[in-house]
């Protein structure tokens, strides 16, 4: 199964670097800073990671941080497509250990890639072993998509209620549905910058914003 998975999240970067011609990372600070809720200055002088931070420079925005972290199981393979220039270190995981000291990390970002993960419960745990103690989650965890050879799990509401909320403090969450034909993102930033409360959820194709801090 893993071979498979790996053969379908490469096919996919290789698909995009081959119609983008250079893999592009001017979205993440907006995007990041939305997910957080906190300000640029927030990360300075802090040690960020990215778990499943995929090979587009997910945190090359954050130049004032005091490290910076792209762990994901397929980084080596990465370098071909360009990641060997990048100012964050990529960090290749397995699917069921992240080679990170225990409480390495002061903020653990994750964007739509729990979900890809063979061994979720496992590497739930790998996230909250590399996190300090009061260090900072913010996660954006697709809901209740059908499972894909890149994607095997199907994340459901109640999942990340039992893996996150017992483990986490200052909890602040938000679910939407996935806006379609438009920026897919638009009501986690509107949430992020004005405190709007998305639309009801369906219960159909979704994701969950999740911000906290480590017990």
């Amino acid at each position: 199964m893993e071979d498979e998975k790996y053969s379908a999240e490469m096919n996919y970067w290789n698909d995009r670097h081959q119609k983008e011609g250079r893999l592009g990372n001017d979205h993440y600070k907006s995007l990041m800073l939305a997910l957080s809720g906190k300000p640029e200055s927030f990360f300075d002088d802090l040690v960020v990671g990215d778990f499943g931070s995929g090979p587009r420079g997910s945190l090359e925005w954050m130049d004032n941080a005091k490290e910076r972290y792209c762990i994901d199981v397929l980084a080596d393979e990465y370098r071909n497509l360009g990641t060997g220039s990048h100012k964050a270190s990529y960090v290749t995981s397995t699917e069921r250990k992240i080679p990170l000291k225990t409480s390495t990390l002061d903020v653990l970002f994750s964007i739509n890639a729990i979900d890809h993960a063979a061994d979720i419960d496992r590497m739930i745990n790998e996230c909250f072993r590399i996190l300090k103690p009061d260090g900072h989650m913010f996660f954006s965890i697709n809901l209740d998509e059908p499972p894909s050879a890149a994607e095997p799990n199907t994340i459901t509401r109640q999942d990340c209620q039992a893996w996150f909320f017992s483990r986490l403090y200052e909890v602040e969450s938000a679910i939407s549905n996935w806006k379609k034909d438009e920026d897919k993102y638009l009501n986690l930033r509107e949430w992020a910058a004005n405190g709007v409360e998305p639309p009801e959820y369906t219960g159909v194709w979704g994701v969950l914003w999740l911000r906290g801090k480590k017990r």
